[in-house]
C-alpha cells in the first residue's frame, strides 16, 4: 500500500497517510485481532500526529484496503464507529475502498483450494473459507457441526454492527480484477453470484497477454518497448456499478461441492453487502499470473507499469 500513500501524498500533500505496519508477518491471527492491532495504531498515530487537544481534533477518515486487508478494515470501521478514536476526537467517515478483497470469502472462484487456505493461514484461512465457526482450539475441522454456529464473514455482512458501520460512510467503491488475479475472484470482490464481465478470448487480447508476460524481464521492458507500447500495457477500468446481476438466481452453487449451508450463506451475504450502494470498477488486468498485485504496484519496479492507472483512479475517489 506504499505506492497509493506516496500517492495520495504527492496529489495533495496535506494529506494525512497512515499505513499500518502492526500485522505484517501476522496475518494468520484472524481478522478480529488484526483488526484490534490496526485501531491501536491509528489511536496511536492520530495522538501523534496532532498538536491539538483531543476535544480540537476533527478528522474525515477513509479506509483503502487490498485484499484481506479490506475485510480487516470492514472490522475497523465497526470497532472506530463503536468507540472514538480518543475521547472527545470528532471524525467524519469519508470513502471506503476495497481492492480485490474477498468479501464472500476465498472458498469461491479462487484458484486456492479451500483446504489449503484453511491450513495455510491460521485462524485467517478458516475464517476466508467460512470454516472457522467449527474449529477447534486444537486447528481441527469438525465437518459434523459446520452447520451449528456462524462463520464471522457471514456475520459482518449480515449483522448490523457491521452493516452500519459501512453505511456511514460517504461512499463505498469496490475494485475487482476480471481476469489474472489467482487469489480473489470478481465474483467475492463484487458480491454477485456470477461474472458478468467474462473476457473473449480474442485474437489482440491473447498476444497483448503475451506481451505483457514478457514484459517481466526489465531488459525487454525497458529497452524494447516505446511509451506508448507500455502506456498499453496499463489496466482499463470500467465502472460496472449499472449491471444488473440477478441476486435470486438460485442456480448457482457456490463451493463446497454445493454444500446447502454454505450455499445458503453465500446467497445471504451476497444479498444483505448489496442492500448498501456501492460502486463497482473493473480492472481489465494485462499481465498474466499477477493481477492481484499489480492492482495496487506491490512493487514499483515489476508492477508500476501493469496497475498504475488503478492507483490514479483510488487517489482521485478518495480525495473527493
Amino acid at each position: 500500500m506504499e505506492y497509493i500513500g506516496a500517492a495520495i501524498l504527492r496529489r495533495e500533500p496535506s494529506t494525512a497517510v497512515l499505513i499500518p505496519t502492526c500485522n505484517h508477518g501476522r496475518t494468520e491471527l484472524g481478522i478480529e485481532t488484526q483488526a484490534t492491532s490496526v485501531v491501536a495504531e491509528i489511536r496511536n498515530w492520530v495522538r501523534d500526529y496532532s498538536p491539538q487537544s483531543p476535544s480540537d481534533i476533527n478528522l474525515r477518515l477513509s479506509l483503502i484496503g487490498h485484499s484481506l486487508g479490506g475485510l480487516i478494515l470492514r472490522h475497523v470501521a465497526k470497532m472506530l464507529i463503536q468507540a472514538p478514536i480518543l475521547p472527545f476526537c470528532n471524525i467524519r467517515m469519508g470513502h471506503f475502498i476495497t481492492i480485490a478483497t474477498p468479501h464472500l470469502g476465498s472458498s469461491w472462484f479462487s484458484s486456492l483450494p479451500p483446504a489449503i487456505v484453511a491450513s495455510a493461514v491460521g485462524k485467517t484461512g478458516s475464517e476466508l473459507v467460512l470454516r472457522d465457526a467449527f474449529v477447534s482450539d486444537s486447528g481441527r475441522v469438525d465437518a459434523d457441526h459446520q452447520d451449528s454456529q456462524d462463520p464471522l464473514l457471514h456475520r459482518m455482512a449480515r449483522e448490523s454492527d457491521w452493516m452500519n458501520a459501512l453505511a456511514a460512510f460517504q461512499s463505498r467503491t469496490c475494485y475487482a480484477c476480471t481476469r489474472y488475479d489467482l487469489s480473489v475472484g470478481i465474483e467475492t470482490a463484487f458480491f454477485w453470484p456470477q461474472n458478468l464481465l467474462k473476457d473473449g478470448n480474442n485474437v489482440s487480447g491473447l498476444l497483448q497477454s503475451v506481451i505483457a508476460l514478457f514484459c517481466c524481464l526489465p531488459v525487454l521492458r525497458g529497452f524494447l518497448l516505446t511509451d506508448a507500447q507500455k502506456q498499453r500495457l496499463q489496466p482499463q477500468l470500467l465502472d460496472v456499478s449499472e449491471l444488473h446481476c440477478d441476486l435470486e438466481d438460485s442456480s448457482f452453487n457456490f463451493a463446497d461441492g454445493g454444500h446447502d449451508g454454505h450455499n445458503s450463506r453465500i446467497r445471504s451475504m451476497i444479498k444483505s453487502l448489496n442492500l448498501l450502494q456501492w460502486t463497482r470498477i473493473a480492472i481489465f488486468s494485462t499481465r498474466p499470473i499477477f493481477g492481484h498485485i499489480d492492482c495496487i504496484v506491490k512493487s514499483k519496479f515489476w508492477c508500476e507499469a501493469y496497475g498504475e492507472s488503478v492507483i490514479r483512479d483510488v487517489v482521485e475517489r478518495v480525495l473527493i
